[in-house]
């Protein structure tokens, strides 16, 4: 009785019948077949797909539709996942695309299907960048208002306190509101803060299939190199050529493909395939003139306004049956196109300028102070109408009477200010924690553009 092919037959027996039922765990017992390598058994290969049973969107299917999903998801910078703003019609679900998904397809299509996607999103991303440069130029008094801010910031920015003021980007807001086309129902802050969004969710996607790529490679080199891991256990005798021949050459294709998978990862500060497609298309915008976006990052204040105000609709729509616009749970392309743009147009000088997140931190701070005055007023009404009610001198009677019911009316009127102010309380820190949300992944998608660095 040969005790290592029954144990073979076991093996195989069971990682077949465990990766039929759990498709997820296929990855796993492929790990275990390369440590049984290492002690003589081969495994006969199961034939079983190695990808998770709800992959999801596949990376083809995302290709042949990827303009139409940077305008109908939004995305989540931290969880790496695209998400649908609004369900398909007939269905009750919404549609997600992350990196994990990526990669499990990445594991059917191989890694060569990565420079066709970056090819597919860099021509993708010059399409939008144009919609948005010929957007200033076809709106003569947008970029006349946004030249004419411009300059009255340089003027003015000594006695500003060298921040540009936030009410001051507000009114500059509602100017811009007031400027109609005639061709849309929308503003054109909207409609440009829609552009911009598209370009971040165009750099979101060459991020996430990076990331799928990294995390690919790096599973699939760890499986390799468990399989090479003790090259001293069970070596083939001397006398046994045939074995030992066969031993050698599996051992040299696992060294080929060691190499092969080492090749692309084998330096950490390695450029990343974001920050090529950035200085690429840096490099490109040298043949062409885009002299009217020189001012793009004075009207950076007035988007991100508008952004604020989509995005807490968007998020109040997650709570209602009936959706009367997009839902959001996140947009951080938003801030990843106005920061591709910023850096393409040369514009991080001025947009530092600004220090327009100091002046965010300034009315904050103003703000919350008025809120801790209105409320420590309304304690002391209260404890003015407790001492009052306890200290009154006609509890019977008609006087007892027209007081009781004066009490009442102040105790309504007490509790609809109360309800106001938390209201109001409510309404500032959820806008103040969007707004530092804001600030951190703008900042992180700057350096993401300065330094290329990818995470999985």
């Amino acid at each position: 009785v040969s005790v290592k092919a029954l144990v073979q037959e076991y093996l195989e027996s069971s990682f077949y019948v465990m990766s039929a039922i759990s498709l997820q765990d296929n990855t796993t017992y492929s790990e275990m077949k390369a440590i049984a390598l290492q002690f003589g058994l081969k495994l006969t290969d199961d034939c079983l797909p190695s990808r998770i049973a709800d992959s999801g969107s596949d990376i083809v299917h995302v290709l042949s539709s990827l303009p139409e999903m940077v305008q109908s998801h939004t995305y989540d910078m931290n969880q790496q996942v695209f998400i649908e703003k609004r369900p398909t019609e007939g269905t009750k679900y919404l549609v997600t695309v992350d990196s994990h998904r990526m990669a499990s397809s990445l594991q059917r299509h191989g890694l060569g299907i990565v420079n066709h996607s970056i090819s597919v999103a860099y021509k993708l991303l010059w399409k939008e960048f144009e919609s948005t440069s010929q957007f200033f130029f076809r709106h003569d008094q947008l970029v006349s208002l946004v030249s004419k801010e411009s300059r009255w910031y340089r003027e003015n920015r000594a006695e500003c306190g060298g921040c540009y003021p936030f009410g001051r980007a507000a009114e500059f807001s509602e100017e811009i509101a007031k400027v109609d086309d005639g061709t849309n129902d929308t503003s054109l802050l909207e409609r440009l803060r829609i552009l911009v969004t598209h370009i971040g969710n165009t750099l979101a996607f060459v991020r996430t299939v990076c990331s799928a790529e990294a995390s690919y490679s790096t599973g699939a080199r760890d499986v390799v190199q468990l399989s090479t891991h003790k090259t001293n256990v069970d070596l083939p005798s001397k006398t046994d050529t045939t074995n030992r021949n066969e031993d050698l050459s599996v051992k040299e294709a696992i060294c080929d493909i060691i190499n092969v998978q080492q090749q692309p990862h084998n330096q950490l500060g390695r450029k990343s395939f974001l920050l090529i497609l950035s200085d690429e298309f840096k490099r490109d915008m040298k043949a062409v003139d885009y002299a009217h976006m020189q001012d793009f990052a004075i009207i950076v204040p007035a988007l991100c306004l508008n952004w604020l105000e989509t995005i807490m609709r968007g998020k109040e729509m997650m709570h209602k049956q009936n959706l009367t616009s997009d839902v959001y749970y996140a947009d951080d392309g938003f801030a990843l196109g106005i920061a591709f743009v910023i850096s393409a147009c040369g514009q991080d000088s001025s947009f530092d300028a600004l220090n327009w997140f100091a002046a965010i931190k300034n009315k904050q701070a103003t703000d919350e102070k008025s809120l801790q005055e209105v409320k420590a007023a309304q304690e002391e009404k209260d404890r003015i109408a407790q001492a009052n009610q306890k200290g009154s001198l006609f509890p019977f009677g008609r006087a007892g009477k027209e007081e009781m019911v004066a009490s009442e009316n102040g105790e309504s009127n007490r509790d609809y200010e109360r309800a106001a102010l938390s209201m109001s309380w409510k309404m500032f820190e959820s806008r103040k924690r969007e707004m530092e949300s804001l600030f951190c992944t703008l900042h992180c998608s700057r350096a993401l553009l300065l330094t290329g660095t990818t995470s999985n």
